[in-house]
């Protein structure tokens, strides 16, 4: 593989290992359903309220949903078990759609336009060069275009997290679900890539931080 690997070495004795698949399968089934709930809710939103919001809050949830579903080996095993182009490049294509889509909501939700006309040109930009980045997983190599994604997901949270902070020192209070929502997701990527560096143990925690956060993100959005 030209990417990150972990590789844990352990021993199942007996049944253990079987038990184990079952409460994988369950925490997933407990995620997905959630996020299954949330999009809808999301698109009911989007076209009784008549909100371009929501549009950009499903593609967040879509996009970040079949990313964690093929870290786990979960969509391809289930939806492209035939292509494994496809589900290398995946990854950073859903990465890059993602915080595509979030620069995009950040921008509805925060009302960027009316606390600034600049900030809200570069957010618009970035949500465009996450676009454009998705499409450059279909040419660019795998070891460059993943580093590269994995750097402006953890770079998107870092400014979402900064324009919502800005946003509520400037008096809107609504700003605090949004902080508070993209932290507990910001916890989770930065476990992730703890973990993938060798950094930090693997734990059940610090393994499922990156589900819990979106999970608590998709809970707090909706």
């Amino acid at each position: 593989t030209s990417s990150s690997m972990y590789v844990p070495l352990q021993i199942w004795p007996n049944d253990t290992f079987f038990h184990e698949i079952d409460k994988v399968k369950l925490l997933l089934g407990i995620l997905y359903g959630i996020v299954i709930l949330a999009l809808f809710i999301s698109a009911v939103n989007a076209i009784f309220l008549k909100d371009i919001m929501y549009i950009w809050l499903s593609g967040i949830f879509i996009c970040f949903f079949l990313y964690l579903a093929g870290i786990k080996g979960v969509a391809f095993q289930s939806l492209w078990s035939e292509s494994i182009y496809w589900q290398e490049i995946s990854i950073p294509f859903f990465m890059n759609l993602s915080y595509a889509f979030g620069f995009l909501y950040c921008r509805a939700y925060i009302n960027l336009k009316d606390l600034s006309n600049k900030l809200d040109v570069i957010i618009k930009s970035l949500g465009i060069l996450g676009l454009v980045s998705s499409l450059l997983c279909f040419v660019v190599d795998y070891r460059y275009i993943i580093s590269y994604s994995t750097i402006m997901t953890m770079l998107a949270q870092v400014i979402c997290l900064s324009v919502g902070s800005y946003s509520w020192y400037r008096g809107n209070l609504s700003a605090r679900l949004f902080i508070l929502s993209w932290t507990a997701l910001f916890a989770g990527a930065v476990s992730f890539a703890l973990i993938a560096l060798g950094t930090i143990p693997k734990t059940f925690i610090t393994e499922w931080m990156q589900e819990l956060g979106f999970g608590a993100m998709v809970t707090l959005m909706i």
